[in-house]
């Protein structure tokens, strides 16, 4: 998600907005450096310019339309679609907060050069950010919990095993994954976008594993694939599409196949 966000005039190659929700910044040095990249770039490319570019740990993003140029900096991780789609949206926001026109843009604005005069728009930068950090945490909490399920899912399969019984690995009241994966107990619903999705993954891949190793070591091979494709090879079948947005299908097919 966009973390700072500069409006640039082409022309001056001045700042005219500038927020950042992550650190302070020195808008002048920041934005004119990145304004001259951006029209070295144009210079330079045969294909007019860049749209994103990576540096430092970040991610920056340029809208251009009206005279005006529109960065966006977040996270390098996150998705260059994702981000451009935002700077459009506060890139439209801006247009018709301050009705600046499709013919003649920025320039022909009727403004007092004062930038203050775009201040305002604070207000309705914070609403939009306050919108995709909640629609972010939404997403990750709907994706911790297809996680945890397939995980679950795929551990209810193992202990349909006759072995599973008779090792005695886990009371049926017991076969929770999340209750296995998280010191505290049982995932709380309404924290999941606040965990540490790396180390979580890692447990459950963990438990998974060690259940499988211990069912392993109870039979021989060809009775454990018996198993496989009697309890867990439908169940992988089934869901293969939500394994892959779950982003486990690599480690499924090394665990079972």
């Amino acid at each position: 998600m966009l973390h700072t966000i500069y409006i640039i005039e082409k022309k001056s190659g001045r700042a005219i907005f500038s927020k950042s929700y992550q650190f302070n910044i020195d808008e002048t040095l920041i934005s004119g450096f990145l304004s001259a990249l951006y029209g070295f770039a144009q210079a330079e490319l045969e294909e007019g310019g860049i749209d994103n570019i990576d540096m430092y740990g970040n991610r920056f993003v340029y809208v251009d339309d009206r005279g005006l140029l529109y960065i966006g900096a977040a996270d390098k991780e996150d998705s260059a679609p994702m981000l451009h789609e935002q700077l459009n949206v506060i890139k439209d926001s801006f247009n018709e907060t301050f009705g600046i026109p499709v013919e003649g843009g920025f320039d022909i604005l009727n403004w007092d050069g004062n930038i203050l005069t775009f201040k305002p728009f604070e207000e309705t930068l914070d609403m939009l950010v306050e919108q995709w950090e909640m629609a972010k945490k939404v997403a990750k909490s709907a994706y911790m919990m297809d996680l945890i399920d397939v995980y679950q899912n795929l551990l209810q399969g193992l202990a349909k095993f006759p072995e599973f019984s008779r090792l005695d690995l886990a009371p049926d009241e017991e076969l929770d994954i999340s209750k296995m994966a998280f010191e505290e107990g049982a995932a709380d619903m309404m924290m999941l976008d606040k965990l540490d999705e790396k180390v979580i993954q890692e447990n459950l891949n963990n438990i998974l594993e060690n259940f499988v190793s211990i069912l392993k070591r109870s039979m021989d091979q060809k009775t454990f694939l018996l198993r496989l494709q009697e309890y867990i090879f439908p169940y992988i079948k089934n869901d293969w599409a939500r394994i892959k947005e779950a982003k486990v299908d690599e480690f499924i097919v090394n665990l079972f196949f």
